[in-house]
C-alpha cells in the first residue's frame, strides 16, 4: 500500500519504506520507518529547507498587497447591522414578555436566561462589528500588507 502523509507518528508506526521526492524531481528510497529515514537522510535534508526559508524571507519583503476583507468577513460585514438590530428586537420582546408573565416565576426564570443569552450574543456581535468597521476603515485608507 502506498500512503502519502505528513504525520510523522503514523509514518513511524506504519511505514516499512520511505520514498522522498526532492525539489528537482528525483526519488530517494529508504528502507525502514520514519525514524530510520530521519537518521539516514537528515544531513542531506537539513540544508535544503534552510535555504528555501532564507529565499522566502528576502522575497516576501517586497510582496505587498492591498488589505481587503476575506469572503466570510465581507458577508458578515454586509449583514452585521441587521443581525444586531434583530438581537436588540429579540431582547425587547423578551422584556415585554417578562412584564406580561410577572406572576409565573418559572417562565420568568426561562425568560431571564434567554435574555442573558441574547445579551451575550449581542455583546459578541458588537465586538465583531467594531473589528469589521475598523478593518473597513483601514481598507478604505488603502492600507497595504505583506503576503
Amino acid at each position: 500500500m502506498i500512503t502519502i502523509s505528513h504525520d510523522r507518528y503514523f509514518l513511524d508506526k506504519m511505514a516499512s519504506e520511505i520514498w522522498e521526492i526532492t525539489g528537482d524531481g528525483t526519488v530517494q528510497r529508504y528502507n525502514g520507518n520514519f525514524s530510520d529515514y530521519m537518521e539516514k537522510a537528515a544531513p542531506q535534508s537539513v540544508e535544503s529547507p534552510v535555504k528555501k526559508q532564507g529565499e522566502k524571507k528576502t522575497r516576501s519583503g517586497t510582496n505587498l498587497r492591498k488589505l481587503r476583507f476575506s469572503y466570510q468577513e465581507q458577508r458578515e460585514y454586509d449583514t452585521i447591522d441587521a443581525d444586531i438590530a434583530a438581537l436588540e428586537e429579540q431582547i425587547a420582546e423578551t422584556d415585554a414578555e417578562s412584564g406580561r408573565c410577572s406572576s409565573d416565576y418559572v417562565k420568568l426564570q426561562e425568560l431571564a436566561e434567554k435574555k442573558t443569552d441574547l445579551e451575550q450574543q449581542l455583546e459578541a456581535k458588537m465586538e465583531r462589528w467594531v473589528y469589521l468597521n475598523d478593518l473597513a476603515e483601514r481598507i478604505a485608507a488603502g492600507e497595504m500588507v505583506q503576503q
